[in-house]
């Protein structure tokens, strides 16, 4: 998930770059991978592989056993499955901090959530939601924060202002495993003002972006006190949103030129290009503990202006999300947000015009 800074860049006004397409099969979906020299063209079934649970206007992340924070409204809720990763469960409302907001980001194994929701003044403030109440984690200084995701020990990660009236990435642990008291540390920047901490894996290794002497962002690994730049795919830009248990880093990093940016895969040092749908831009915000399955979203033509659409990349493939749903659902999904080591997968898109989150079991 990932709490998107209103400082990254967007594409979406670009022209749409030219895809080298194969006519599939008649009654066949078309995946597209990307390798260094091609782009091929698989074929997929034509039945449909998920069924569609809708969860308020938009699902933000999932836990291993199918637990969904998901917001309506204002405010978040957490939907449990009946029974472990099912389609169908119970909602609860996670409330708020004394204000009128709540907004949750990350949810793990033992069903805390975390997020940032308003105090009874309007300010921010991150928070763990655990045993069915809402604890404020403080601040690095002054009085905002906002948690993006947590890992299953309940370590939290997110962004406030620091010491210099910046806003900087944190670490907040709790002082007892999966608790609501901790101590909140700065993970710094690449030498800029500026930086966020978006994921954390089970190692409590973690990952953002951070801002650079020459006022660009790069995406980062921090571990044992170290931030380390992870670099780009040429261009001057990069963000990693999510690590997984074994260390495999995703997000996205512009290309030579900045007039295009794609979906990122950073494994063992190397930076790899997951390519991109039919437009210029693409962006990975989850992958599973195996890392064959990440997901995200990325450009397709939708009139006079790009459209997002959500995707998938299974074993170095991309899918557009929208061919594996039923036909005429009055779906359009626009961006998957997270997905477990169930397959199963959620985001935000539109149900006949209306804007809705979803959950996809397969």
């Amino acid at each position: 998930m990932n709490a998107s800074s209103t400082r990254i860049l967007t594409l979406a006004t670009l022209a749409a770059l030219a895809a080298l397409l194969v006519a599939p099969a008649a009654g066949a979906q078309r995946s597209v991978v990307v390798t260094p020299h091609s782009v091929q063209v698989h074929t997929l079934p034509t039945t449909p592989h998920y069924t569609i649970t809708p969860l308020g206007s938009d699902a933000t992340a999932i836990g291993p056993h199918g637990e969904v924070p998901f917001l309506q409204g204002t405010q978040s809720y957490l939907f449990t499955p009946s029974v472990p990763n099912g389609a169908q469960g119970s909602v609860a409302p996670l409330g708020t901090l004394g204000g009128t907001t709540s907004v949750a980001h990350g949810v793990n194994a033992s069903g805390q959530v975390a997020g940032f929701a308003t105090l009874s003044n309007g300010h921010y403030r991150a928070f763990v939601y655990t045993g069915g109440q809402m604890f404020d984690i403080g601040t690095l200084s002054g009085d905002f924060s906002s948690a993006t995701g947590l890992n299953d020990a309940g370590q939290l990660v997110g962004f406030s202002y620091g010491t210099s009236g910046e806003e900087h990435g944190f670490v907040w642990t709790p002082t007892l495993p999966n608790g609501t008291v901790g101590t909140m540390i700065d993970v710094g920047t690449l030498g800029g003002e500026y930086s966020e901490a978006l994921g954390i894996n089970s190692q409590g290794v973690v990952v953002g972006y951070a801002y650079t002497p020459q006022g660009a962002f790069h995406a980062y690994r921090f571990a044992a006190g170290l931030m380390t730049d992870l670099g780009t795919l040429g261009g001057s830009y990069s963000r990693a949103n999510a690590i997984n248990a074994t260390g495999m880093i995703v997000g996205q990093a512009y290309l030579p030129g900045n007039g295009a940016a794609h979906a990122c895969l950073w494994n063992g040092g190397t930076a790899q290009d997951l390519g991109s749908l039919h437009g210029p831009y693409s962006e990975a915000l989850a992958i599973d503990t195996s890392g064959q399955h990440i997901v995200g979203k990325a450009n397709v033509p939708g009139g006079q202006f790009l459209t997002d659409h959500a995707v998938l990349w299974t074993q170095g493939t991309l899918h557009d999300i929208n061919d594996l749903i039923p036909k005429n659902s009055g779906w359009v999904l626009s961006s998957a947000e997270g997905i477990n080591d169930a397959g199963q997968i959620v985001g935000q898109g539109e149900l006949n015009g209306e804007t809705r989150g979803f959950l996809l079991t397969p």
